[in-house]
């Protein structure tokens, strides 16, 4: 008797042992863990550069403008409320940016442009700065902004557009060609120094212009630019024209993504699940047998034991 009560027992262990395992296999693989470090996540903003000095600009024309990256460098999403000028001289300046204001939310590692030109509207200094309102500590950060209006007749880069974004674009293969004019506003001649690509992504972007090292007055030149990313995920570089107008160098912001393959149109029918979801499933099940099991051999157990005192002594 003493015996079969332990074999009872032992059984009835293993089953709700069994049944125990295989909630928490189960469960665990659809809620994630929380952790210490998760409920102290934040946002965290990195301004590069933090200021931006255009020199001297000829009064009434505008400069080429600068950029200025914005990089979530926190781990969880940074929600921008405003991006404004700020100071009594913010009227010479103007800014432009691609940066998700209030929604959506800039992710945690992303980053985006703001791009800032100078148009004096008189000689002399002039000063102004850029505001970025969020949601990160020391909100609000600010880009200082600075440069001399002048008579004497210099050139004038423009460029259009100031950015260019290729999208979606699959490993190893390249883009379709997008182009940048530039456009020498001022009355002088421009001399080209250089045109080339910087970032440490650089190498994903191809440029080639038609550009002379002299660009006269009112002249146009293109630079073509095509994007080939070597790794998926987001992938930046800025294409940067040095010459001897005011704000040299001057950048174009580049941008695109990296992706496997082109994105389905539809569910695929013989898609896969990861092999930690299988690995998972197959732990819960034999948690599950290892129950059933267990629970057979307690039914049979007390079966045997009822049928044994059932029979007259």
């Amino acid at each position: 008797m003493k015996l079969t009560q332990f074999w009872q027992q032992l059984l009835l262990r293993l089953a709700l042992i069994g049944a125990v395992l295989a909630v928490c296999v189960m469960w665990g693989g659809l809620v994630a863990p929380v952790s210490a470090e998760s409920t102290a996540s934040a946002p965290a903003v990195s301004l590069s550069p933090t200021s931006l000095s255009f020199g001297n600009q000829q009064v009434n024309t505008t400069s080429a403008p600068r950029a200025v990256i914005l990089t979530n460098t926190g781990n969880a999403p940074l929600t921008i409320s405003s991006i404004v000028l700020g100071g009594h001289q913010s009227g010479d300046f103007a800014q432009l940016n691609n940066c998700p204001i209030s929604s959506p939310t800039l992710a945690a590692g992303k980053q985006c442009f703001i791009v800032v030109t100078f148009t004096p509207s008189a000689t002399g200094s002039r000063k102004a700065s850029v505001t970025i309102t969020d949601n990160a500590p020391h909100s609000p950060h600010s880009v200082a902004l600075s440069g001399s209006g002048t008579t004497a007749s210099a050139p004038v880069v423009s460029l259009s557009p100031t950015s260019l974004s290729f999208g979606n674009q699959q490993v190893n293969t390249t883009s379709a060609l997008q182009t940048v004019t530039l456009t020498n506003t001022g009355d002088a001649d421009l001399t080209i120094q250089g045109i080339k690509l910087n970032g440490h992504l650089s190498g994903d972007f191809h440029q080639q212009s038609n550009c002379p090292s002299t660009l006269a007055a009112g002249a146009s030149c293109t630079i073509s630019v095509t994007f080939t990313p070597s790794a998926t995920g987001s992938r930046i570089a800025v294409l940067t024209i040095t010459d001897n107008a005011s704000g040299s160098p001057q950048p174009v912001a580049l941008s695109g993504t990296g992706v496997v393959g082109m994105p389905p149109t539809g569910s695929d029918p013989n898609a896969q699940p990861p092999a930690e979801y299988t690995q998972q499933v197959f732990l819960g099940w034999l948690a599950l047998i290892v129950a059933a099991v267990a629970g057979a051999g307690i039914s049979t157990a007390l079966i045997s034991d009822r049928l044994r005192r059932s029979r007259p002594r």
